[in-house]
């Protein structure tokens, strides 16, 4: 197995933004994959008076108060289905290495963990790192403040928005640690992002921001024990959740390990975040281009498929030929 036209790789990655992967599995690509998106459409406008006299009336001659503009059907929100790929694992040289390691492995992405300090049960998967909060805050607050001091003259010493009061308002996430943070009606006023003009008045730069908060991206920078699923040459999903791992054993044994030489897994995830356009230039590889335009905006860099996995990302066991 070394050809990654024709192999699924699964990797999780245990902390925000780290590069080398904690748990790294492959497997054969199977001979179809599907994957489908939706959109709601409904419509949202009123369609004329629901009761009264009038409508009444007119509802008895076959007619309703309403136009046909009035029908037209909005978006209320898509959804990225589930996808679910068949995998197998088939002794080559060891049954530990190649069928016992990575079923354990996979079932390690969707079984919870204890704790070692408190004994509480902790969710598999991707998780948002909470430990990031304040530098999240303090990025909030730069791009907030950066919008609000170039509204107009005068706009940015009047209050702009602190990180602290970005604090404040996530403190409902039930962090303890994030309590008693107060709006500041100080300006934030930095001389290193500062520029005169010909007034001497003060000019404030636009922060930058890559990727921007709006975006799945910046979020993704903020996830601990991430999960990234790629099939062969032409799929490719950063950020998932697994959401289901059956397995099918096969009743041909090693002699002297005792374990089966052959399972068959059934694997369905989906994205963590939903799937916008921007998104698809990453999802639909173009192994043609060195990087699709969506790297650069995005803030993440395609694998290489050719150096896709080096020996030191493997789990332990793990092996390639």
């Amino acid at each position: 197995m070394s050809n990654p036209s024709y192999l699924v790789y699964i990797q999780e990655f245990a902390a925000a933004g780290s590069t080398g992967p904690a748990i790294s599995i492959t497997a054969p690509i199977p001979e179809s994959v599907m994957y489908d998106a939706s959109s709601s459409y409904e419509m949202r406008l009123p369609q004329g008076p629901d009761k009264g006299l009038l409508g009444t009336v007119t509802e008895a001659f076959g007619m309703k108060l309403a136009v046909q503009a009035l029908t037209a059907k909005l978006w209320s929100g898509s959804t990225s289905g589930a996808i679910t790929i068949p995998l197998e694992f088939v002794t080559e040289s060891d049954p530990i290495a190649d069928v016992r390691t990575p079923i354990v492995n996979l079932m390690k992405l969707v079984t919870p963990s204890t704790n070692s300090s408190s004994g509480l049960l902790q969710s598999p998967g991707p998780q948002l790192d909470f430990s990031q909060l304040v530098q999240l805050a303090k990025d909030a607050a730069s791009q907030i403040s950066g919008i609000i001091n170039n509204t107009g003259p005068g706009v940015g010493q009047q209050g702009s928005f602190s990180s602290g009061a970005i604090l404040n308002g996530l403190g409902g996430l039930g962090n303890p640690n994030v309590t008693n943070i107060q709006l500041t009606q100080t300006s934030m006023i930095n001389s290193a992002v500062q520029t005169p003009d010909g007034t001497n008045a003060t000019l404030f730069k636009n922060p930058t921001q890559n990727p921007s908060m709006g975006t799945a991206a910046y979020w993704k920078s903020q996830v601990s024990n991430r999960i990234s699923i790629r099939i062969g040459n032409y799929l490719f999903f950063d950020n998932v959740i697994i959401t289901h791992v059956s397995q099918e054993f096969m009743s041909n044994f090693d002699a002297v390990t005792g374990l089966p030489h052959h399972v068959r897994v059934q694997l369905t995830f989906e994205p963590m975040f939903m799937v916008t356009q921007q998104d698809l230039d990453n999802i639909y590889l173009n192994p043609g281009q060195n990087s699709t335009p969506g790297d650069n905006n995005f803030g993440f860099t395609l694998p290489d498929a050719s150096g896709l996995f080096s020996t030191s990302s493997l789990s332990e066991g793990e092996s390639f030929d």
